[in-house]
């Protein structure tokens, strides 16, 4: 079988394979026993294959990204701040009674006393953040199936300003000051539409709240 010089021969699941790459591989730097080039290693096919992934990374730098390429960039930038606010340690919990005083000139204190027990009943836990699996939970709840975590992500990713993946009780009170000027996030429009329903487990779950303040 011709194989071209710019290709490698690998095995996978016993079937034989062949990749083709734009550029030809390196030579093979050992020795040459009877004239013939022995297969490509490891470090050979790593280099190869670098030198692919340079070459694509040129070609997309001259081309405009489309809907599908933004957003794995976005994925991957909101990916980097995760993983550098993991690397900050734990934020500090921030007391609400501050929270409260900070925000007063923008809700009210009946708002506030509102908002506090609504961030409860979604599940805040004892750090004062409200989880991934948490808002999944309330979210499931109230649509009677089964979401992913993306569409999970999706939804707090607006508000979730630091990019920790969770939030706390300062990036909540905001998305309520965004829904009551008028701003429109996936968070918020479902926060509406739960508190405008008032079900029956929502009902149970601001009973709770309220008698644990």
């Amino acid at each position: 079988k011709n194989i071209p010089s710019n290709s490698v021969t690998t095995m996978s699941g016993f079937i034989e394979e062949v990749y083709t790459f734009s550029v030809p591989p390196p030579a093979y730097g050992g020795s040459n026993v009877g004239g013939s080039a022995p297969p490509l290693g490891l470090v050979e096919e790593t280099v190869v294959l670098s030198m692919e992934n340079e070459r694509l990374n040129r070609h997309i730098a001259n081309k405009p990204l489309g809907p599908a390429g933004q957003a794995y960039l976005q994925e991957e930038e909101l990916r980097a701040q995760q993983q550098a606010n993991q690397r900050k340690g734990p934020v500090k919990h921030e007391s609400w009674v501050d929270l409260h005083n900070e925000y007063a000139d923008i809700l009210d204190q009946q708002e506030l006393a509102k908002f506090r027990r609504h961030f409860r009943a979604f599940g805040a836990n004892d750090d004062g953040f409200l989880t991934q699996d948490a808002v999944k939970d309330t979210m499931e709840t109230f649509f009677g199936q089964d979401l992913t975590r993306q569409q999970i992500q999706e939804t707090i990713a607006q508000i979730d300003y630091d990019g920790d993946g969770q939030l706390s009780y300062r990036e909540f009170l905001e998305a309520m000051c965004g829904l009551k000027s008028g701003a429109r996030t996936k968070f918020g429009s479902f926060y509406k539409v739960l508190t405008l329903k008032n079900p029956a487990f929502w009902v149970q779950r601001v009973g709770r709240a309220n008698s644990a303040i």
